[in-house]
C-alpha cells in the first residue's frame, strides 16, 4: 500500500481481551484494512505512525516550520 494512500493509522485494543490488539489503516479513499499478530505491537504502531507523519508527497509544497534569524518565522 503506497504511503500516499494512507489516511490514518489506528491502534485498537479490545476491551474484553486486552491481549487482542489490531492496527486499522484507513486509506484516503475510505477503505480500511485490519492487521493483527505483531511481534511487538507498540513498535509497529510507532513505526507506522512515524512513517506516515514523515512522508512527503513529491510535487507538494511542505509548509516551513523553522524559525529565521532573531526568532522570526519565515513566511
Amino acid at each position: 500500500m503506497p504511503l500516499g494512500k494512507v489516511g490514518t493509522v489506528n491502534p485498537v485494543t479490545m476491551r474484553e481481551n486486552s491481549s487482542e490488539k489490531y492496527i486499522q489503516i484507513v486509506t484516503v479513499d475510505g477503505h480500511d484494512f485490519w492487521f493483527m499478530g505483531f511481534v511487538n505491537f507498540d513498535k509497529a504502531v510507532k513505526n507506522l505512525s512515524e512513517g506516515i507523519s514523515q512522508f512527503v508527497v513529491p510535487g507538494v509544497a511542505v509548509p516551513a516550520t523553522g524559525s529565521g534569524e532573531n526568532g522570526k518565522n519565515f513566511q
